[in-house]
């Protein structure tokens, strides 16, 4: 649970500051930039402007959905990893009475191949 609390909050974390520092800046950069283009050298430039970046927008965010698939299944990997792990942790009087190390071991080491092979 603590984990998931951690990602969302560097994720608020992140988007704000995205957005206060790179997309709004940005935003404003690009009108002023082609409002000087539509003004000197004509609106076609002004447009052939907007449209790069909009084909490159365009991209980013296909290619950003794209990939937050396999974050996703990363993440989803991790907390089964973690959760076992402080599984392991808690019980681990336990464990080491009934001798049960090893099992755990073979039992963890599915997800932990998991995890590695996502990264």
């Amino acid at each position: 649970m603590s984990r998931a609390v951690d990602r969302g909050t560097r994720g608020i974390n992140f988007v704000l500051s995205a957005l206060v520092f790179n997309v709004f800046p940005t935003i404003f950069e690009v009108s002023l930039v082609s409002g000087i283009l539509a003004y000197r050298c004509g609106s076609s430039f002004a447009f052939l402007t907007l449209g790069s970046i909009a084909v490159y927008a365009a991209f980013t965010f296909t290619v950003t959905r794209w990939r937050t698939r396999f974050r996703v299944e990363m993440n989803k990997a991790d907390n089964i990893s973690g959760s076992k792990a402080v599984d392991s942790l808690i019980n681990y009087e336990t464990v080491k009475v009934y001798s049960g190390t090893r099992k755990r071991l073979v039992w963890r080491k599915p997800y932990i191949f998991l995890h590695m092979n996502i990264n």
